[in-house]
């Protein structure tokens, strides 16, 4: 069944239409047509199956509720040039991230365009919730610099790990512990000497995840699935 963007669904029974890019796609694309069946998806974990009816409206036949899965799963992550970095938020959307925090390190090379750059990630992570079926869209925000994003770090009360070549100890958190997990990755490079200094003392712990140099985008979406699977055996 095809999935949808509807930001408020309404009730069991009640008409809708889509908003205008959707219901093109939906009936001059996908060619629709009375009686066929779709989901809608809020993005904060409420689906509903409906039927197209007469003038491009679709009514609502049932709803499900999902309840957002622990842990939250943060990403801080120095952006990748310009296509990596999409393809990047898709998957993150695609495997549970529930939110992504650019930012921005010494040796970060790509810096986004801040004026169009949201919106554009935003419908990414949107469409790869469609595909994978995901009821709840990852948040993002603008590139903050490194500073900020410990910051947020801290007051997010999270337990952390960033990615590290060098060899280190297992994952080891309580369940306690693991409502909230942040993975840090750095750019192509890596994380300077000071900027390393900086999340260690932030109690963010270095986390070597492979026995090869991994790519930046690489390493951001292995890291996220390992982290979420090492906490699932856990609860």
């Amino acid at each position: 069944m095809r999935r949808f963007y509807c930001e408020n669904i309404p009730g069991t029974g009640e008409h809708t239409k889509l908003d205008k890019e959707e219901e093109e796609h939906l009936f001059r694309t996908l060619r629709a047509k009375e009686g066929d069946e779709l989901c809608l998806m809020d993005g904060k974990g409420l689906t509903a199956v409906v039927v197209v009816g007469k003038g491009r409206d679709v009514i609502v036949c049932e709803h499900k509720l999902y309840a957002r899965e622990l842990p939250e799963l943060t990403l801080f992550l120095a952006p990748p040039r310009h296509q990596l970095m999409d393809s990047l938020l898709k998957q993150c959307a695609e495997v549970g991230v529930s939110s992504i925090v650019p930012f921005i390190t010494e040796r970060t090379v790509s810096v986004p365009e801040k004026d169009s750059v949201l919106a554009r990630w935003r419908k990414i992570l949107i469409e790869g919730c469609k595909q994978s079926g995901n009821p709840y869209f990852p948040e993002i925000v603008l590139p903050v610099a490194f500073n900020e994003a410990v910051k947020i770090f801290k007051e997010g009360k999270m337990f952390g790990f960033f990615g590290s070549i060098e060899k280190t100890g297992g994952i080891s958190f309580s369940t306690s512990d693991a409502n909230k997990i942040a993975w840090f990755t750095g750019p192509e490079g890596g994380f300077t000497a000071k900027e390393e200094e900086s999340l260690i003392n932030a109690e963010i712990k270095p986390l070597n995840i492979g026995r090869w140099t991994m790519r930046a985008e690489t390493a951001a979406l292995c890291g996220c699935v390992i982290l979420a699977y090492e906490n699932r055996k856990r609860n």
